[in-house]
């Protein structure tokens, strides 16, 4: 684990959180099935989670506004600006919010907007506090330490998705850290190309390796212009809480 001696910019709300197999988008529109999304930190919150339409608003602050609406996903993401964050079949409360059902139906159109990789650096890499609950939407998860994967988990286990996008012009080598709080937790990670995670969950493009105490990382060279999907997820059903880090694999 390379991360941990920098001060990271602690980002206090919901990372742009990807269902599946919807991301967080502008003008999304339709959208059905699935576990519905979660506000932000210190957000308040209407709506409760299940199909049908989404809640009304919630607020919470990344350096400006985040709102959520019923519909399918949707939002656009600016640090130090404002996001707008659409529920998928309702909406309930988060510490940090999470992504929509793991296995839901899908419906609409999306415009993603993902986070600048040119934003962290290896001194001060994003750090995004957030929470496995109960309540938090559950995959079965690749199995084996190579991508793609040979084969998927038994047992379902809970997952929040966050997208990041190269923004420059030329390649950036990222590292992708999942710290948990407690260390009786075993964390994974897993990297997909693109804004969501696919249909066949093994054609991942990176994961960590299963022999963990307290964290997880998987480092992937991120094309110029090029958007990842970043999957924090646990190796057994269980809660707790968690920070994601995001920086330059230096």
């Amino acid at each position: 684990m390379l991360f941990k001696t920098w001060k990271p910019i602690i980002i206090t709300t919901s990372a742009l959180l990807i269902g599946l197999p919807i991301a967080c988008s502008d003008d999304s529109s339709g959208g059905g099935g699935g576990t519905g999304a979660a506000g932000g930190q210190g957000g308040s919150t209407a709506g409760t989670g299940g199909g049908g339409a989404g809640g009304t608003a919630g607020s919470s602050s990344m350096g400006g506004s985040t709102s959520m609406g019923g519909g399918s996903v949707g939002g656009s993401t600016s640090m130090g600006g404002s996001t707008s964050m659409g529920g998928m079949g309702g909406s309930t409360g988060g510490s940090a919010g999470s992504s929509s059902g793991g296995m839901a139906g899908s419906g609409g159109s999306t415009s993603t907007k993902c986070f600048p990789l040119s934003v962290p650096t290896v001194d001060v890499p994003d750090a995004i506090p957030d929470e496995f609950m109960s309540t938090t939407p559950a995959w079965m998860r690749p199995t084996g330490e190579t991508c793609p994967a040979t084969g998927i988990g038994s047992e379902t286990v809970p997952f929040k998705t966050y997208c990041y996008e190269n923004d420059t012009n030329a390649p950036i080598n990222a590292l992708f850290e999942i710290i948990v709080d407690d260390d009786t937790l075993d964390p994974a990670i897993v990297i997909y190309d693109g804004e969501m995670i696919p249909a066949d969950a093994k054609q991942c493009a990176a994961v960590s390796t299963d022999l963990v105490i307290d964290s997880a990382e998987a480092a992937y060279t991120v094309p110029a212009g090029g958007k990842v999907t970043i999957v924090t997820t646990l190796q057994s059903d269980d809660t707790g809480t968690y920070t994601v880090v995001v920086g330059p694999d230096a």
